[in-house]
């Protein structure tokens, strides 16, 4: 992820899906955290080690979870099926 799509989705998670800053912990960093663990499969005590924060912190912050089930809508977007009287050459 570039990070220009990287702070879109912040900024989306902020707008749409209410995501607040709390305490020490950035915005940013919770949506990285959050990231890291989906795409590592890495459990708190990687996390706490990778952002310096403690283990406690880690599962308070991640709330970036229910902020993503909230966007889902404007995230994820449901494809239409091609209708069998398509014309089209590709799609045959």
């Amino acid at each position: 992820m570039d990070r220009r799509t990287f702070t879109l989705l912040c900024e989306s998670a902020c707008t749409i899906g209410g995501l607040k800053e709390y305490g020490l912990v950035t915005i940013e960093e919770q949506m990285a955290m959050f990231l890291h663990i989906l795409a590592h499969h890495a459990k708190n005590r990687v996390i706490k080690f990778r952002f310096m924060k403690s283990g406690e912190t880690i599962s308070k912050y991640n709330l970036v979870l229910n902020v993503v089930i909230r966007m889902h809508s404007a995230i994820l977007v449901s494809l239409e099926p091609v209708p069998k009287e398509c014309a089209d050459e590709r799609w045959k």
